[in-house]
Protein backbone atom coordinates (compact mmCIF):
# COMPACT_ATOMS: atom_id res chain seq x y z
CA UNK A 1 0.00 0.00 0.00
CA UNK A 2 1.35 3.49 -0.83
CA UNK A 3 2.01 5.96 1.95
CA UNK A 4 -0.90 8.33 2.43
CA UNK A 5 0.11 11.93 3.14
CA UNK A 6 -1.64 13.70 6.01
CA UNK A 7 -5.14 14.94 5.23
CA UNK A 8 -7.26 17.73 6.60
CA UNK A 9 -9.93 15.19 7.52
CA UNK A 10 -7.33 13.32 9.60
CA UNK A 11 -6.50 16.55 11.41
CA UNK A 12 -10.18 17.29 12.01
CA UNK A 13 -10.65 13.91 13.67
CA UNK A 14 -7.91 14.60 16.22
CA UNK A 15 -8.45 15.71 19.82
CA UNK A 16 -7.53 19.35 19.21
CA UNK A 17 -8.99 21.88 16.78
CA UNK A 18 -6.55 22.22 13.85
CA UNK A 19 -4.69 25.51 13.49
CA UNK A 20 -3.37 26.75 10.17
CA UNK A 21 -2.50 29.74 8.06
CA UNK A 22 -3.07 30.99 4.54
CA UNK A 23 -0.60 30.67 1.67
CA UNK A 24 -0.88 33.82 -0.45
CA UNK A 25 2.62 33.90 -1.96
CA UNK A 26 2.16 31.18 -4.56
CA UNK A 27 5.65 29.93 -3.62
CA UNK A 28 6.39 26.24 -3.00
CA UNK A 29 9.51 27.22 -1.05
CA UNK A 30 7.63 29.53 1.29
CA UNK A 31 4.87 26.93 1.59
CA UNK A 32 7.42 24.38 2.76
CA UNK A 33 8.96 26.90 5.16
CA UNK A 34 5.56 27.55 6.70
CA UNK A 35 4.97 23.79 6.93
CA UNK A 36 8.08 23.57 9.12
CA UNK A 37 6.58 25.95 11.69
CA UNK A 38 4.16 23.48 13.29
CA UNK A 39 0.82 24.30 11.67
CA UNK A 40 -1.73 21.50 11.28
CA UNK A 41 -2.92 22.66 7.86
CA UNK A 42 -2.09 25.28 5.24
CA UNK A 43 -4.60 26.81 2.83
CA UNK A 44 -3.35 27.19 -0.74
CA UNK A 45 -5.34 30.11 -2.10
CA UNK A 46 -6.34 29.96 -5.76
CA UNK A 47 -9.17 32.47 -5.39
CA UNK A 48 -7.05 35.57 -4.86
CA UNK A 49 -3.63 34.34 -6.02
CA UNK A 50 -2.97 33.82 -9.77
CA UNK A 51 -1.41 30.36 -9.62
CA UNK A 52 -1.74 27.37 -11.91
CA UNK A 53 -2.83 23.86 -11.03
CA UNK A 54 0.79 22.73 -11.47
CA UNK A 55 1.99 25.29 -8.91
CA UNK A 56 -0.71 24.19 -6.49
CA UNK A 57 0.53 20.61 -6.80
CA UNK A 58 4.15 21.68 -6.18
CA UNK A 59 3.04 23.61 -3.09
CA UNK A 60 0.97 20.71 -1.82
CA UNK A 61 3.86 18.27 -2.25
CA UNK A 62 6.13 20.62 -0.31
CA UNK A 63 3.57 20.92 2.49
CA UNK A 64 2.81 17.20 2.64
CA UNK A 65 6.52 16.34 2.70
CA UNK A 66 6.66 18.08 6.10
CA UNK A 67 3.66 16.22 7.50
CA UNK A 68 1.19 19.09 7.15
CA UNK A 69 -2.23 18.84 5.51
CA UNK A 70 -2.97 21.10 2.51
CA UNK A 71 -6.36 22.65 1.88
CA UNK A 72 -6.99 24.14 -1.55
CA UNK A 73 -9.29 27.14 -1.77
CA UNK A 74 -10.66 27.06 -5.29
CA UNK A 75 -11.47 30.18 -7.30
CA UNK A 76 -14.91 28.96 -8.38
CA UNK A 77 -17.16 25.90 -8.81
CA UNK A 78 -15.59 24.71 -12.08
CA UNK A 79 -16.18 20.92 -12.24
CA UNK A 80 -13.02 20.34 -14.28
CA UNK A 81 -10.86 22.06 -11.66
CA UNK A 82 -12.51 20.09 -8.87
CA UNK A 83 -11.80 16.84 -10.72
CA UNK A 84 -8.16 17.82 -11.26
CA UNK A 85 -7.72 18.44 -7.55
CA UNK A 86 -9.42 15.20 -6.55
CA UNK A 87 -7.37 13.18 -9.05
CA UNK A 88 -4.20 14.84 -7.73
CA UNK A 89 -5.06 13.71 -4.22
CA UNK A 90 -5.84 17.25 -3.09
CA UNK A 91 -9.24 16.37 -1.73
CA UNK A 92 -9.67 18.97 1.02
CA UNK A 93 -11.38 21.69 -0.99
CA UNK A 94 -12.65 25.02 0.28
CA UNK A 95 -15.18 26.24 -2.26
CA UNK A 96 -16.13 29.93 -2.28
CA UNK A 97 -19.52 31.53 -2.82
CA UNK A 98 -21.71 28.64 -1.72
CA UNK A 99 -24.99 30.53 -1.42
CA UNK A 100 -27.55 27.73 -1.69
CA UNK A 101 -27.96 24.03 -0.89
CA UNK A 102 -28.22 23.30 -4.62
CA UNK A 103 -24.78 24.81 -5.23
CA UNK A 104 -23.37 22.71 -2.39
CA UNK A 105 -24.97 19.57 -3.80
CA UNK A 106 -23.53 20.25 -7.26
CA UNK A 107 -19.99 20.60 -5.90
CA UNK A 108 -20.37 17.53 -3.67
CA UNK A 109 -21.51 15.49 -6.67
CA UNK A 110 -18.32 16.28 -8.61
CA UNK A 111 -16.27 15.06 -5.64
CA UNK A 112 -17.96 11.63 -5.55
CA UNK A 113 -17.90 8.71 -7.96
CA UNK A 114 -21.18 7.24 -9.24
CA UNK A 115 -23.69 6.26 -8.09
CA UNK A 116 -23.42 8.95 -5.42
CA UNK A 117 -21.92 11.58 -7.72
CA UNK A 118 -20.66 12.38 -11.19
CA UNK A 119 -16.87 12.25 -10.79
CA UNK A 120 -15.13 10.69 -13.77
CA UNK A 121 -13.02 7.58 -13.29
CA UNK A 122 -9.37 7.15 -14.28
CA UNK A 123 -7.07 4.31 -13.24
CA UNK A 124 -3.70 6.04 -12.95
CA UNK A 125 -3.83 8.97 -10.52
CA UNK A 126 -1.68 10.56 -7.85
CA UNK A 127 -4.71 10.14 -5.60
CA UNK A 128 -4.57 6.34 -5.83
CA UNK A 129 -0.80 6.06 -5.63
CA UNK A 130 -0.63 5.83 -9.42
CA UNK A 131 -2.66 2.65 -9.34
CA UNK A 132 -1.03 1.14 -6.24
CA UNK A 133 -3.99 1.70 -3.87
CA UNK A 134 -6.74 -0.83 -4.65
CA UNK A 135 -9.04 0.61 -1.97
CA UNK A 136 -8.99 4.16 -3.30
CA UNK A 137 -12.25 4.20 -5.25
CA UNK A 138 -14.23 2.67 -2.40
CA UNK A 139 -12.74 5.09 0.14
CA UNK A 140 -12.28 8.22 -1.97
CA UNK A 141 -15.30 10.20 -0.81
CA UNK A 142 -14.82 9.22 2.82
CA UNK A 143 -11.27 10.57 2.65
CA UNK A 144 -12.31 13.85 1.03
CA UNK A 145 -13.46 17.03 2.75
CA UNK A 146 -15.73 19.67 1.21
CA UNK A 147 -15.57 22.98 3.07
CA UNK A 148 -18.40 25.24 1.95
CA UNK A 149 -17.52 28.92 2.22
CA UNK A 150 -20.42 31.18 3.22
CA UNK A 151 -19.75 34.76 2.11
CA UNK A 152 -23.04 36.56 1.50
CA UNK A 153 -26.16 37.45 3.50
CA UNK A 154 -28.16 34.81 1.63
CA UNK A 155 -25.48 32.20 2.34
CA UNK A 156 -25.56 33.00 6.05
CA UNK A 157 -29.34 32.79 6.04
CA UNK A 158 -29.09 29.35 4.42
CA UNK A 159 -26.37 28.10 6.82
CA UNK A 160 -28.41 25.24 8.29
CA UNK A 161 -29.69 24.14 4.87
CA UNK A 162 -26.18 24.11 3.39
CA UNK A 163 -24.84 22.27 6.44
CA UNK A 164 -27.49 19.59 5.98
CA UNK A 165 -26.41 18.75 2.39
CA UNK A 166 -24.95 15.26 2.12
CA UNK A 167 -21.28 15.72 1.22
CA UNK A 168 -20.74 19.04 3.00
CA UNK A 169 -18.15 18.20 5.63
CA UNK A 170 -17.46 21.65 7.09
CA UNK A 171 -18.31 25.32 6.72
CA UNK A 172 -16.10 28.39 6.58
CA UNK A 173 -16.75 32.08 7.24
CA UNK A 174 -14.00 34.59 6.61
CA UNK A 175 -13.93 38.02 8.27
CA UNK A 176 -13.15 39.84 5.04
CA UNK A 177 -16.19 38.38 3.31
CA UNK A 178 -18.43 38.81 6.33
CA UNK A 179 -17.34 42.45 6.75
CA UNK A 180 -18.98 43.13 3.40
CA UNK A 181 -22.29 41.92 4.87
CA UNK A 182 -22.11 44.17 7.93
CA UNK A 183 -21.26 47.51 6.36
CA UNK A 184 -17.68 47.18 7.67
CA UNK A 185 -15.99 46.06 4.45
CA UNK A 186 -12.23 46.25 4.79
CA UNK A 187 -12.43 46.03 8.59
CA UNK A 188 -12.30 42.30 9.35
CA UNK A 189 -12.11 42.90 13.10
CA UNK A 190 -15.11 45.20 13.37
CA UNK A 191 -17.53 44.49 16.20
CA UNK A 192 -20.48 43.70 13.93
CA UNK A 193 -18.35 41.42 11.77
CA UNK A 194 -16.98 39.42 14.69
CA UNK A 195 -20.47 39.19 16.21
CA UNK A 196 -21.88 37.80 12.97
CA UNK A 197 -19.09 35.22 12.77
CA UNK A 198 -19.73 34.15 16.37
CA UNK A 199 -23.44 33.80 15.58
CA UNK A 200 -22.60 31.60 12.58
CA UNK A 201 -20.29 29.48 14.77
CA UNK A 202 -23.10 29.00 17.29
CA UNK A 203 -25.59 28.02 14.59
CA UNK A 204 -23.14 25.57 12.98
CA UNK A 205 -22.56 24.01 16.40
CA UNK A 206 -26.28 23.43 16.81
CA UNK A 207 -26.38 21.93 13.30
CA UNK A 208 -23.54 19.58 14.20
CA UNK A 209 -21.21 20.66 11.39
CA UNK A 210 -17.64 21.97 12.00
CA UNK A 211 -17.09 25.58 11.04
CA UNK A 212 -13.83 27.47 10.68
CA UNK A 213 -12.52 30.96 10.10
CA UNK A 214 -9.31 32.92 9.59
CA UNK A 215 -8.29 35.84 11.77
CA UNK A 216 -5.56 38.45 11.26
CA UNK A 217 -4.34 38.21 14.87
CA UNK A 218 -3.48 35.27 17.13
CA UNK A 219 -5.70 36.49 19.97
CA UNK A 220 -8.73 36.62 17.67
CA UNK A 221 -8.00 33.17 16.27
CA UNK A 222 -7.75 31.80 19.81
CA UNK A 223 -11.01 33.54 20.73
CA UNK A 224 -12.81 31.96 17.79
CA UNK A 225 -11.55 28.52 18.75
CA UNK A 226 -12.81 29.23 22.26
CA UNK A 227 -16.18 30.24 20.81
CA UNK A 228 -16.55 26.83 19.17
CA UNK A 229 -14.78 26.91 15.82
CA UNK A 230 -13.73 23.46 14.72
CA UNK A 231 -10.63 24.84 12.99
CA UNK A 232 -9.02 28.22 12.54
CA UNK A 233 -6.27 29.92 10.59
CA UNK A 234 -4.23 32.95 11.60
CA UNK A 235 -2.92 35.49 9.10
CA UNK A 236 -0.94 34.34 6.03
CA UNK A 237 2.58 33.71 4.79
CA UNK A 238 2.61 37.14 3.14
CA UNK A 239 1.16 38.73 6.26
CA UNK A 240 3.82 37.19 8.47
CA UNK A 241 6.58 38.20 6.04
CA UNK A 242 5.34 41.77 5.75
CA UNK A 243 4.89 42.16 9.51
CA UNK A 244 8.33 40.70 10.20
CA UNK A 245 9.97 42.99 7.67
CA UNK A 246 8.23 46.06 9.07
CA UNK A 247 9.19 45.12 12.65
CA UNK A 248 12.83 44.58 11.67
CA UNK A 249 13.01 47.95 9.95
CA UNK A 250 11.47 49.72 12.93
CA UNK A 251 13.92 48.02 15.29
CA UNK A 252 16.97 48.92 13.21
CA UNK A 253 15.89 52.54 12.71
CA UNK A 254 15.10 52.91 16.43
CA UNK A 255 18.43 51.47 17.57
CA UNK A 256 21.05 53.92 18.78
CA UNK A 257 23.75 54.72 16.25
Amino acid sequence: MPHRPPSFRDRMSGPDAPLGTWLMSGSPDLAEAMACRGFDFLVIDMEHVPITVETVLHMARAVQSRGVAPVVRLPDHDPARIRWMMDAGLDALMVPMIDTPDQARAVAAVMDYPPGGVRGFAAMLRANGYGADPDYVAQARARACLIAQLETPSALTALEDVAAVDGVDALFVGPGDISATTGEIGNPTGDATLARIRAAVERAGRAGVPIGTVMPRPDLAAAMLGAGCGFAAVASDMGFAAAGAAAALRAVRAAPA
